[in-house]
C-alpha cells in the first residue's frame, strides 16, 4: 500500500508541472481519468482516518490538559488584593 501511495504523491507533485499534459491525457481516457479519481479520495480518507486514530489514541490515553494544569502553586498572596474599580 505505501507503493500506492508513493504515487499517488508523485503524480499530485508533478501534476501543477505537467498541467496541459495531463489534461490532455485525463481528456483523452476517461476510465484512468476515473480510477485516479477514486485512487486519491479513497487515499485521502485513508489519511484522514489514520490522523483520527491517531488523535482518539492520544486523547483516551492522556489525561486532558485542563487537568494537568488546574492547580498551579502560587508564591505571592493575593488574598489582599483589591480593585481599582
Amino acid at each position: 500500500m505505501h507503493l500506492i501511495s508513493y504515487i499517488i504523491e508523485r503524480i499530485q507533485y508533478l501534476i501543477p508541472i505537467y498541467s496541459n499534459e495531463f489534461r490532455l491525457i485525463l481528456q483523452t481516457s476517461p476510465d484512468l481519468r476515473t480510477k485516479l479519481e477514486n485512487t486519491i479520495h479513497r487515499q485521502q480518507e485513508k489519511r484522514n482516518e489514520k490522523e483520527l486514530d491517531q488523535l482518539t489514541k492520544i486523547s483516551v490515553s492522556s489525561p486532558s490538559i485542563i487537568s494537568q494544569t488546574s492547580s498551579i502553586p502560587l508564591r505571592i498572596d493575593f488574598s489582599n488584593f483589591k480593585s481599582h474599580n
